[in-house]
C-alpha cells in the first residue's frame, strides 16, 4: 500500500497546524502594524483560546500532492483553554470541555476576565482575533465599545503551552488540566 501511495506521489508528513498567510493577510497585518506603531498597548488585554489534546502525537497522515489541510483533529480527549494576558502578565485562565461558542466566550469574559482587571484601570481595551464567536451579535452587545480587531501575541503563547504540556506526556484529563495550570 505504501509503495502505491508513493507511486501516486502522496507523502507521509504532518499536516500544517495553521494555514499559511496569504499575501492579502500579510498586507493587512502590515497595514495594521503601521497604523498602531505608536499606540500605547499598556492598557490592552489580549484574549484567546486553544485546544490541547491528550496523547497528541503530531498526527502524521498520507496526503495527496498539493493537498494542504489546515488542521486535523484526531483525538476526542481534549481540554479547551481560554486565557487573557496583558503587559502585567497573566490576567486569567479558564479550562473547559465544551466547544467554544458565543455563550462560552461571554461566560469567560464575565467570570474570568472582568473580576481580574483592576490593575488596568477603567480605560482598558480588549483585543482578540476575528473568530465568529468573538464577533457575534451577542458578544458585540456584551462588549459594547471594548471590541477591537487584533493580531494578538497570545497566539505565540499557545504554541509554547502545547509544547510544554505535551512534553510532560499527560496520561489523563486530570493531568492535562494540572499541567496546563502549572505551565501557564
Amino acid at each position: 500500500m505504501r509503495q502505491y501511495l508513493h507511486v501516486l506521489h502522496f507523502s507521509w508528513r504532518k499536516p500544517d497546524a495553521k494555514p499559511v498567510l496569504s499575501q492579502q493577510d500579510k498586507k493587512e497585518r502590515l497595514e495594521w502594524a503601521q497604523l498602531y506603531k505608536d499606540y500605547d498597548f499598556s492598557k490592552v488585554i489580549y484574549v484567546d483560546e486553544c485546544t490541547l489534546y491528550l496523547d497528541y502525537s503530531g498526527a502524521y497522515c498520507w496526503l495527496p500532492p498539493g493537498f494542504q489541510p489546515s488542521q486535523v483533529e484526531l483525538f476526542p480527549s481534549k481540554v479547551n483553554v481560554w486565557a487573557a494576558i496583558g503587559i502585567l502578565g497573566q490576567v486569567s485562565i479558564s479550562i473547559y470541555y465544551e466547544n467554544t461558542e458565543s455563550t462560552t466566550y461571554i461566560h469567560n469574559l464575565e467570570e474570568e476576565l472582568l473580576p481580574n482587571i483592576e490593575e488596568y484601570g477603567p480605560d482598558w481595551k480588549l483585543m482578540h482575533d476575528g473568530a465568529g464567536y468573538h464577533t457575534s451579535h451577542e458578544v458585540s452587545n456584551f462588549l459594547d465599545d471594548h471590541m477591537k480587531k487584533s493580531f494578538d501575541p497570545i497566539k505565540n503563547l499557545w504554541a509554547l503551552l502545547k509544547k510544554k504540556v505535551g512534553s510532560r506526556d499527560p496520561e489523563s484529563i486530570e493531568e492535562l488540566e494540572e499541567y496546563v495550570n502549572e505551565e501557564f
